[in-house]
């Protein structure tokens, strides 16, 4: 059987953008990776970059695929559909947190360094940006609150200004209890 010269012209050229799309996407996979390693701190960016080239991958290959216009139009419509709910679904938040924190630092609320408490979070502020905030627990671990989290719960704060002394004492039972308090409180 003789497949006609037009029908494998034609899946050809309909495979051909699929499969140099997928190239592209293994090749920037792999130079991205390259460049910017696995660490934690290069992950968005690679992330950032591939979702960005698969965005205008998908375009390029609605524009391409052997289809008539008003169904390429009505793919691209989808598309464009759909890009804007997830955007705003996501935004919602990104820009809460920024208002959050934008409020929080024109109100000087904490600084670096004072003691904040807030539900079952407490440590040492350090670091401030306008999404979120960090603080040093009691234990040494590092911990993120969202901005929009610590603008819509009280926040108790100890300024750095203010001594904090803790200190905690076993007491044998050898020394009488109201001995060891005398000798705390005098």
């Amino acid at each position: 059987m003789v497949i006609p010269k037009t029908v494998f012209t034609t899946f050809l050229i309909s495979t051909l953008p699929v499969l140099v799309f997928i190239l592209v996407v293994f090749l920037a996979n792999f130079f991205l990776t390259r460049k910017f390693g696995d660490t934690t701190e290069s992950v968005a960016r690679k992330q950032l970059t591939m979702l960005i080239l698969l965005l205008f991958g998908a375009i390029f290959l609605v524009a391409t695929l052997p289809l008539t216009e008003p169904l390429k139009g009505r793919i691209l419509g989808l598309f464009g559909v759909l890009l804007g709910l997830a955007l705003a679904l996501s935004l919602a938040r990104f820009l809460g947190n920024f208002l959050a924190g934008t409020w929080l630092k024109s109100t000087g609320i904490f600084h670096k360094g004072d003691l904040i408490r807030v539900q079952e979070h407490s440590g040492t502020v350090v670091g401030r940006g306008l999404f979120h905030t960090e603080i040093q627990g009691d234990d040494g671990e590092l911990i993120n609150l969202p901005n929009l989290f610590l603008a819509s719960h009280p926040v108790k704060v100890t300024p750095s200004s203010e001594p904090l002394v803790a200190a905690e004492i076993t007491v044998g039972n050898r020394i009488p209890r109201e001995r060891v308090e005398d000798l705390l409180i005098g």
